[in-house]
Formats: C-alpha cells, sequence, structure tokens
C-alpha cells in the first residue's frame, strides 16, 4: 500500500500518515523510517523536516532533531512550529539562553505574521502565543532570570527583546 500499484513508486503521501499513526503508537523508530522515506521522495518539504525533527525529539534525540528544524527553516524562515520545536530541543538540552531565542524569534515571527482579522485566527493566534510566552516563562525561570519571566507574563515582546542579549 505505501508504493503505487501502477508504477511501484514510493506514496509519500501514505508513508506520511503511516508514520503520524507510529509516531502516535509511540513507534518513533518506525516513524522516522516512513518520514524519511517520504523526504526521498519530496526532499524540499519542510513540514516533513520538522515532523522528523518532533519524531526524533520525542523519542529523546533532541540533539538530532536539531538538524531537521535546521533544515525545515532554511526552506521555510517563517516556520513558527519549527522554530518552536527547534526551542524545545534546546531546552530539553538545557541550552536555555539559545532556547528563548529560537522561542522569541517565533513571537517575532507571530507578531509580524499578519494573520487575518477574523475570529478564528485570532483564537488560534492566542493559543499559539499563549504556549509561546508560557515556553519562554519557564526557560527564563532556568535561566535564573526572573526579570525576563516578568516581561513573558506581561507578554511584552518590547521589553523582553531589549532585555535579552
Amino acid at each position: 500500500m505505501a508504493r503505487s500499484a501502477e508504477t511501484g513508486d514510493v506514496d509519500a503521501d501514505i508513508q506520511i500518515a503511516l508514520a503520524v499513526l507510529l509516531n502516535t503508537n509511540e513507534e518513533y523508530d518506525k516513524a522516522q523510517d516512513c518520514f524519511r522515506t517520504a523526504l526521498a521522495v519530496r526532499p524540499d518539504d519542510w513540514l516533513l523536516y520538522n515532523r522528523v525533527g518532533a519524531t526524533m525529539a520525542n523519542s529523546g534525540r533532541a540533539l538530532e532533531a536539531l538538524d531537521y528544524y535546521y533544515r525545515a527553516l532554511e526552506l521555510n524562515p517563517g516556520y513558527i512550529r519549527a522554530r518552536f520545536n527547534l526551542g524545545i530541543s534546546c531546552i530539553n538540552l538545557r541550552r536555555y539562553e539559545e532556547a528563548a531565542q529560537h522561542i522569541l524569534d517565533a513571537l517575532v515571527l507571530q507578531d509580524n505574521d499578519g494573520l487575518g482579522d477574523d475570529a478564528s485566527s485570532n483564537e488560534k493566534r492566542g493559543d499559539i502565543s499563549t504556549a509561546l510566552w508560557d515556553t519562554l516563562k519557564t526557560t527564563c525561570l532556568h535561566m535564573q532570570r526572573a526579570d525576563l519571566a516578568t516581561f513573558c507574563d506581561l507578554k511584552d515582546l518590547g521589553g523582553f527583546r531589549d532585555r535579552f542579549p
């Protein structure tokens, strides 16, 4: 089923669907294999690079995940989710200043992304923003920077940027 019945070529969509199912069942190695097989067919798919990175991070391989997140960002520099995932992996590696920078970058991108004014876009943006700010605050506390954590509580992007190296 993972190959086209007509040509025998790899069907990337089926590989991705299978990988998502395997990831849900915490079969991370198999999920990574499926995502990588799909990447062989779609080598410029930034979503796939992020998914491989997330699968690796979920399996405790945060350091290896970084390369996949960086590749996703090379292909799509404005991809907020990959930037956020990169920050999470840095937190797991105890690279807190680097994590804070990635999460801050994600907040700046989000602030400049030009989402529409409709209620669903604003609601979605609010959910993402809350997760970013909460994670940034936790990172600041790991860095023992309560002063920066206060800006997270206030969701003061300008104040944070002025005081973060």
